[in-house]
């Protein structure tokens, strides 16, 4: 794998530390259909970049009480979706997730001063390339929480750069943000969104919103009639596997860079129980590839690197 050429730790944060805390809940709101942004105050949270993730799991249930589950529940690895910092030295982290099981039923329940034991931050973050002028931000469902902290970062640390995010979902309910589809703006395709005054372009499978079909078919189309420099568009994406290993063959095509947080199950959260294995390209080894683990060395990866069968 490439090494980073301008992590983003440069400049907001160091990757190497992490704890294990207690968070308050501040805040737990429904976006759409079985979608929720959680909010959570911890005090003492390392500083974190774009691309890292939370494990989050019960410590004490809403009566005070040690938290007793009908059957063992692993903490989830969720990505970062935003951070504040306040003067006392609580970070307020939101989460953006979805309601799919056993684990985030559970995270469902949680009100304002409900707690929950926290890990992080764990993993590493995206890196930028020096030189870049545009930056493509392609996600899928709720895959789109580290990307848009990503963009959050990037207005403020490469401010020249352009930033076009794309979101590809089934249909239009279950946009996992708030946007005015209806609003105009220059190019009927790009909407206007509240996601740090950048464009972003829907995708829906069932043509409910936006542009119909997959969002890598809308963004190669976009890419291709908007980029006049692969060398210096970088992709970013996150999303189901599929999605990213489609994204990767795209951007070999076009000659654009690009980087996947790939979605596994991090029970650990930082390598001890080897459960989240990704196959990486390495010439040196006799199969040309070896593993890596997506906790520790990820989740983020060069798309050029991954051995997506």
């Amino acid at each position: 794998m490439s090494k980073p050429i301008h992590p983003l730790t440069e400049t907001i944060g160091d990757e190497g530390k992490r704890g294990i805390f207690l968070a308050s809940v501040a805040e737990n709101r429904p976006v759409c259909p079985d979608h929720f942004v959680i909010h959570l105050d911890i005090k003492g949270l390392p500083a974190s970049t774009a691309g890292q993730f939370v494990n989050i799991g019960p410590m004490i249930g809403h009566t005070g009480e040690p938290f007793q589950p009908a059957r063992p529940l692993l903490k989830r690895p969720f990505s970062i979706l935003s951070r504040e910092d306040r003067g006392d030295g609580v970070a307020r982290i939101g989460v953006l997730y979805r309601v799919l099981g056993f684990g985030t039923g559970w995270l469902g329940t949680l009100r304002p001063g409900d707690t929950a034991q926290v890990i992080g931050p764990l993993g590493h973050g995206f890196w930028v390339p020096e030189g870049i002028q545009t930056a493509l931000m392609i996600a899928g469902g709720t895959g789109i929480a580290p990307l848009i902290y990503l963009s959050k970062r990037l207005k403020v640390s490469h401010p020249q750069v352009r930033i076009v995010m794309f979101e590809g979902v089934r249909t239009k309910c279950l946009v996992p943000f708030r946007v005015d589809l209806a609003e105009p703006c220059p190019d009927p395709k790009v909407l206007s969104s509240e996601i740090a005054d950048i464009p972003i372009l829907i995708a829906t499978d069932d043509a409910s919103a936006g542009v119909p079909g997959t969002v890598i078919n809308a963004a190669e189309q976009w890419a291709a009639a908007n980029i006049d420099d692969p060398a210096g568009t970088i992709a970013f994406s996150c999303g189901p596997e599929p999605m990213m290993a489609a994204l990767a063959a795209m951007c070999e095509r076009q000659k654009i860079r690009c980087q996947v947080s790939l979605e596994k199950s991090m029970a650990c959260g930082m390598g001890t129980c080897q459960s989240c294995v990704v196959r990486v390209k390495d010439a040196k080894d006799p199969e040309g590839w070896v593993y890596k683990l997506c906790c520790k060395d990820g989740p983020p990866f060069d798309a050029a690197q991954v051995v997506w069968r």
